[in-house]
C-alpha cells in the first residue's frame, strides 16, 4: 500500500506539472515507509510488482528527491490511523508539519 501511495503521489505531481504546462518545478518527496524509500533508491532485483511500480516512480521522479518522514510529523499519519473530526481540527492536522 505504501508503494501505491509512493506512485499516486508521483503520478499526482507529474500531472500536476503538466497541467501547468511543464513549468521548472522543484519536487520533494516524502514517505514514513523505510522499505519503499529502498525499493526507490536501490537498483536491486525486485519483484515483477514491487520493479514495475518502482520504474514508473523513478521515470516520473527522481530517486534523490525521496526523504524519509517520522510518521508521527507525516501530515497523511493521523487520518490514516482514524480520528474524530475534533481531533483532527485540534491537532492542527490541516497546518502540516513545521518544515
Amino acid at each position: 500500500m505504501e508503494l501505491l501511495a509512493a506512485l499516486v503521489g508521483a503520478r499526482l505531481t507529474n500531472s500536476a506539472i503538466e497541467a501547468l504546462n511543464g513549468k521548472e518545478v522543484k519536487c520533494y518527496y516524502r514517505s514514513d515507509s523505510t522499505t519503499v524509500l529502498a525499493w526507490i533508491s536501490r537498483e536491486e532485483n525486485w519483484s515483477v510488482f514491487v520493479r514495475n511500480r518502482v520504474q514508473e516512480i523513478r521515470k516520473l521522479t527522481s530517486p534523490l528527491a525521496w526523504n524519509h518522514v517520522v510518521g508521527e510529523i507525516n501530515p497523511a499519519y493521523l487520518p490514516s490511523r482514524g480520528c474524530t473530526a475534533t481531533q483532527l481540527i485540534s491537532l492542527r492536522w490541516w497546518e502540516g508539519p513545521k518544515w
